[in-house]
């Protein structure tokens, strides 16, 4: 587990100028608030608020949510992203004016499923999850736009054109 003075010295170290507090909504859609890295310390311990009802997380009438740094989660990004030093952390939703987790914060119901599950299943019960990038190619002719290729899923070369496209960006990641 990482502590504020653990992520101090790794923001010192790396130069890290500005810290992105990142959340996601029900429809996985990522949402970003950058702060300097001198409030991390602030913010890690009381919170920042953010407007809920812009990212479709409440109603208008109710429209504050807490963000709180979950500081186990902190990168520092690859320098080639951004001109000055950046670091990146996972954030969870709390109802504004307490710690009381927000309900439907996908990380808190993700922590209570899986917790749940231990509960049930045994405390040897994993859980892992990752992100499948899916992306379509497509191409520009003189008769308008079209797919880049007709491969069918998980498609082979010389069927799947897109193989060097995707080795690329694969490599760029």
């Amino acid at each position: 587990m990482a502590g504020l003075k653990e992520v101090k010295k790794l923001i010192e170290k790396a130069g890290v100028k500005q810290v992105i507090l990142q959340f996601t909504d029900l429809s996985g859609g990522l949402h970003s608030l950058w702060i300097p890295s001198e409030r991390l310390s602030k913010v890690a311990e009381e919170g920042i608020h953010t407007d809920g009802s812009s990212v479709a997380m409440v109603d208008i009438s109710q429209s504050d949510l807490k963000v709180k740094p979950d500081l186990n989660s902190i990168t520092v990004l690859p320098k080639t992203l951004f001109s000055k030093e950046v670091a990146r952390v996972m954030c969870d939703l709390y109802e504004p004016e307490s710690e009381r987790q927000f309900k439907l914060d996908p990380r808190f119901i993700l922590k209570k499923t899986i917790k749940n599950l231990k509960k049930t299943l045994g405390s040897s019960v994993g859980y892992y999850a990752s992100s499948e990038m899916e992306y379509f190619l497509f191409e520009k002719t003189g008769e308008g736009i079209r797919f880049f290729d007709q491969g069918s899923y998980l498609a082979t070369p010389p069927t799947d054109k897109g193989a060097d496209i995707r080795a690329g960006n694969c490599g760029a990641l």
